[in-house]
């Protein structure tokens, strides 16, 4: 018998087995239970009731741009013209057009100048002791000298480089996503050579290294190319957001967010962007109207407007994602950069375990012997965690269903990488919802991941000769009132139960503030301070009130039964997969927030509406491709019926 035969043989033999027939029975009937019992008619129902919601009134009016139409149409046309001979918007496209056309010698004159003076400056301080220039300054200017030298020889113009190099091809055509025809060389225009410019712009600005750092000068410059980047392709500014959310701060992400936006409604009203609604869509607005009226509605109104400001803006961010990202090749960038971004935070993680650049700051030292807890940029191991479980499943992802061994490597690189973070961050809720949400994960995976569920529930007794006492110990303290941190959150609980029977319907308003306000008058004692309820949907009923949180539950309601109505549809494993990687990692973060504020933080916040609006992304991008599909076969079999009666 031939190698290939016997395992065939002993394969069959496998699976005609009593044990794994059994299963195959018992996991058919779970998944039959699920998709047409009581969950598959409540969650698999969305398409319905988005139809139903378009052909009513408001849905026609706002889906099918009635309103737009009619009444806003004639604004539209003038504002779009208005902007397209703006001054300002001509000067930038004009502006880019010429550097284009400038040859690389022009950029390495520059770049030659600006390091010549910005090193001479700091060479020349060593003699002057009036004249304070770091050494910045000298490193710099050797580096941009270095990078000038290969410049200055080329005759070759900006945009045939970028065409022509494959590097600068994949990264201006492949990340940012920019059209080619936009950067092919135009023959009939002369390349501008002013070097002689470029020397005195350089001189120029390596002069101005003595009073701003040669850092500053250089990041505005970028910033400059980024914004009009942005203003050209808004999309780039939503994967940029979705890269740099754990690095910058708060305020720059509100000015990032508040920037894509404006170039979001400019593309809308020259009619090369479209804005589509749909039921969740409503959802989303409702909470956010919610939102705003717990800023004005508040016991302590200066301070809940500043946090709804940047509450609303953050939650524009969904609308952002949803509107722009419409095609597979976005959808992968953005991927890309939530793991790019996720993996370099989970590094600075682990190199702090590592170096011994630990918290002590939120753990009992007393019940857990843990040397501490890392936080990465986020500044809190909590945080840190919320972050990490709304992003590995797509590492999961990557891993499972990459198309090739290189991309599977890759996957399951990122997701060792982020899963030891997430371990080292001690966070119990954290390690709870990330357990939910794979259990959730595995199971839209494969029918039979229900094997797995069997053989972890049999291998439970071996765990504490596999894992560390530590994690044994961490996880099994969940509910511990010996544990200072858990008694602590009950206290709260309790006291934020207490205020709900005084502001059931009105809430309190939104933000810190208003919590701190009023929670001493109703605080237990031993806690008579707190930041907020620990608790997410505590937290939400207090400042919004009881109509706030249904509408963030009818919401989440939707935001599944958007996800679970797609999973019926034939998807392939890839789409399916990346499409419940979102899903699932918002699971894990509404477990967690049973267990803390998981909003306290506003970076967190931000995170948790783009992956929402990243992960209702794909389930439109699938649901229109079906969509499409449907359309081609129907036409495909008319044509032929109508081929087979002319032969006829």
């Amino acid at each position: 018998m031939s190698i290939i035969a016997k395992r065939e043989f002993f394969t069959q033999l496998f699976q005609k087995s009593l044990i794994i027939s059994g299963l195959d029975r018992f996991a058919a009937g779970v998944y039959e239970k699920l998709a047409h019992g009581l969950f598959g008619s409540m969650f698999t129902s969305y398409d319905r009731e988005n139809e139903s919601f378009m052909n009513s009134g408001i849905g026609s009016a706002v889906c099918e741009n009635t309103v737009i139409r009619k009444f806003l149409s004639p604004a539209r046309q003038k504002i779009a013209k208005s902007v397209e001979r703006s001054l300002i918007i001509s000067l930038i496209g004009r502006m880019m057009s010429y550097l284009l056309s400038c040859q690389l010698r022009v950029y390495g004159y520059l770049f030659l100048s600006f390091g010549i003076y910005s090193s001479m400056l700091y060479l020349i301080s060593l003699f002057l002791p009036i004249m304070e220039v770091q050494q910045l300054n000298f490193a710099v200017g050797i580096v941009m000298i270095v990078s000038a030298l290969p410049l200055s020889v080329s005759k070759k113009t900006l945009s045939q480089s970028i065409y022509e190099s494959v590097i600068a091809s994949k990264i201006v055509f492949g990340i940012f996503g920019l059209r080619r025809e936009q950067f092919r060389p135009n023959s009939s225009l002369k390349p501008k050579n002013r070097t002689n410019i470029a020397f005195i712009i350089g001189m120029l600005l390596g002069v101005s290294t003595y009073f701003i750092s040669p850092v500053l000068i250089i990041g505005g410059v970028v910033a400059l190319l980024a914004a009009y980047l942005i203003l050209v392709s808004p999309e780039c500014g939503v994967m940029a957001v979705l890269f740099l959310m754990p690095f910058l701060p708060t305020m720059a992400l509100v000015a990032a967010v508040g920037y894509v936006t404006v170039c979001y409604l400019i593309k809308i009203m020259l009619g090369k962007r479209v804005f589509k609604f749909e039921t969740v869509d409503l959802a989303v607005l409702m909470f956010i109207i919610i939102m705003g009226l717990g800023g004005i509605i508040s016991i302590n109104r200066a301070t809940s407007i500043k946090s709804v400001m940047v509450f609303i803006c953050f939650m524009i961010g969904y609308f952002l994602v949803v509107s722009l990202i419409r095609t597979r090749e976005w959808l992968g960038r953005c991927v890309i950069a939530v793991l790019s971004s996720a993996s370099l935070v989970s590094l600075i993680g682990i190199y702090q375990y590592l170096s011994g650049s630990l918290s002590n700051k939120w753990q009992d030292s007393t019940m857990f012997d843990i040397s501490g807890r890392v936080t990465s940029t986020l500044e809190n191991p909590n945080v840190l965690a919320e972050y990490l479980i709304m992003t590995i499943f797509f590492a999961l992802s990557t891993f499972l269903c990459g198309k090739n061994s290189k991309g599977k490597f890759t996957g399951f690189c990122i997701s060792g990488i982020i899963g030891v973070c997430l371990i080292l961050t001690w966070s119990r809720g954290a390690w709870l919802g990330a357990l939910i949400g794979a259990i959730i994960f595995i199971m839209i995976y494969h029918r039979r991941s229900i094997y797995l569920f069997v053989i972890g529930a049999a291998s439970i007794p071996f765990l504490p000769f596999v894992l560390p006492d530590a994690i044994i110990s961490r996880f099994t303290s969940i509910g511990n009132m010996a544990d200072s941190s858990t008694s602590y959150r009950v206290y709260i609980w309790r006291a934020s139960v207490n205020m709900l029977k005084d502001y059931f319907f009105t809430g309190i308003g939104v933000g810190e503030g208003a919590f701190r306000k009023i929670y001493p008058l109703y605080t237990l004692s031993g806690i008579e301070a707190a930041p907020h309820s620990h608790n997410l949907y505590l937290q939400i009923w207090l400042e919004t009130g009881i109509i706030g949180l249904l509408i963030f539950l009818i919401f989440i309601f939707f935001y599944m039964q958007s996800h679970f109505t797609c999973y019926k549809m034939q998807l392939e494993t890839q789409n399916r997969m990346y499409t419940c990687a979102g899903l699932c990692g918002i699971i894990a973060i509404l477990v967690q927030g049973m267990t803390d504020y998981v909003w306290y933080n506003y970076r967190v916040f931000l995170m948790f509406w783009l992956i929402i609006g990243l992960s209702s992304a794909f389930v439109r991008l699938n649901r229109d491709e079906k969509e499409r599909e449907k359309i081609v076969n129907h036409d495909g079999t008319a044509a032929d019926i109508e081929i087979s009666l002319d032969k006829k």
